[in-house]
């Protein structure tokens, strides 16, 4: 299992570009980049690409090698290595025992339910349920720059009630309004979030044509931004990798009989609460079982070796970790905690390189 870098990871990305619009942080920063940064252009762009991770760039440039050799920097995201956490540490500036996004499902304690955080959503049911009211912050609003700033991206994701918010739910759209924006007079710091490649590589796998297909476009849309906008620093990264999974497993009826709650978190990283003396029993048999596919972690483990950050929220965190954390493998299978008929084909949250590595990538014009 690869442990998230705190000081070469998304957080030390965040701190970089917090400083850069003057949203001072005491979090270390990323020398290679804020050298890059030191050269004052009129604008800068980042450009956060979902999924796209250094072993995705790689699979994905065999006939072009554009963005492969733009990468200036590889990177650690969290663990797990997954959107909620990945991109709430970037915008927020926060570890993850800080913001408490851990990954797509949590426990809720006070509504005995497993809630998808970001859709508000019981993961089993589906129902409708109260929002996670955990309050995170953007880095951007604390910022004191003369530079105009946007957040460009999905309706969903409006970073800032601050800062002016240009919806785009395409790749095409996104760099549109990338555009518009430079062909204005003022200086610019743009934050960008693009759901591709990984929605598609979610639905078709890793390898497949359809997200080869939508790499391509993310090249093009580059190339074509670079080639019409003059004194521009374009900065892309991933909140994480995906790989392709091997096999779903249903979970275990009997390792089930030992748990006191639902499963939650991912299904390359996957929480367990057991019941009173049970720890025991369910160690020897989730070992037996799984132990060639998943690294079980006990919570204080988790805590010791400091995989969320530096042991803040300690209460709430507990509770999320619950007493163990299976951690996926080279092996490249998950646990299908909701028993869906049709688990994605690529997927990622697991503790492998290929998961958690991400490029940074400069580009100037």
């Amino acid at each position: 299992m690869i442990k998230p870098d705190f000081q070469n990871g998304l957080i030390n990305l965040s701190a970089t570009l917090s400083n850069l619009v003057g949203a001072r942080t005491t979090v270390p920063t990323l020398k290679g980049l804020e050298e890059k940064l030191n050269k004052d252009k009129k604008d800068v762009v980042f450009i956060i690409f979902d999924g796209l991770g250094v072993y995705n760039v790689e699979n994905f440039s065999k006939k072009d090698s554009f963005y492969k050799n733009h990468i200036v920097l590889k990177i650690s995201s969290n663990l797990p290595p997954t959107t909620t956490s990945a991109t709430t540490t970037l915008m927020s500036g926060k570890y993850p025992d800080e913001h408490l996004f851990l990954a797509w499902t949590l426990y809720l304690k006070k509504q005995k339910r497993v809630v998808e955080i970001y859709t508000s959503k019981d993961y089993f049911s589906k129902e409708k349920v109260l929002p996670y009211t955990q309050k995170v912050g953007c880095f951007l609003d604390r910022a004191q720059t003369d530079r105009k700033i946007y957040t460009v991206g999905p309706s969903y994701l409006n970073y800032s009630n601050k800062i002016e918010h240009k919806v785009a739910n395409t790749i095409d759209e996104m760099f549109l309004k990338i555009d518009e924006i430079l062909k204005e007079d003022e200086k610019h710091f743009l934050y960008c979030y693009c759901s591709e490649p990984d929605y598609t590589m979610h639905e078709f796998g890793v390898k497949s044509k359809e997200a080869q297909e939508k790499f391509n476009s993310i090249v093009a849309g580059l190339k074509n931004l670079i080639s019409t906008n003059k004194d521009v620093l374009i900065i892309t990264s991933a909140d994480h990798g995906q790989v392709d999974i091997r096999k779903y497993f249903e979970f275990d009826k009997e390792l089930a009989s030992l748990l006191s709650r639902p499963l939650s978190m991912e299904p390359r990283f996957v929480s367990f609460k057991i019941k009173f003396g049970k720890k025991g029993k369910f160690k020897r048999l989730f070992n037996k079982k799984f132990g060639r596919y998943f690294d079980l972690i006990s919570q204080k483990e988790a805590i010791r070796q400091k995989i969320f950050g530096n042991g803040k929220n300690l209460r709430k965190l507990k509770n999320f970790i619950g007493d163990f954390i299976a951690v996926g493998n080279e092996e490249r299978v998950g646990i299908n905690i909701n028993s869906s008929p049709s688990p994605l084909k690529g997927h990622h949250s697991g503790g492998t390189k290929e998961e958690i590595i991400v490029p940074v990538c400069v580009f100037e014009c």
